[in-house]
């Protein structure tokens, strides 16, 4: 999985200016014919959890449902 960088996003990593609210997320590439369509990504409040725990939890999912994407994406064209 990839993980954004800390300070990429500006505004979208925080609530907002007037918000003490961090975000982080990390990501799978939906891939058709080894080729990156896209991505599934998970974001979440940057102090309730750090990226290795949400992953833990969550990395099987995700990589499920990009995976599922990419066949659906194949089967398409």
């Amino acid at each position: 999985y990839g993980q954004r960088e800390l300070h990429f996003g500006g505004y979208y990593a925080r609530g907002g200016p007037d918000s003490d609210e961090t975000y982080t997320s990390i990501a799978v590439p939906i891939l058709v014919d080894e080729r990156v369509i896209g991505c599934v990504n998970l974001t979440w409040i940057a102090r309730s959890a750090t990226a290795s725990e949400i992953a833990a939890r969550h990395l099987a999912d995700l990589k499920s449902a990009a995976a599922a994407i990419g066949a659906r994406m194949r089967a398409a064209e």
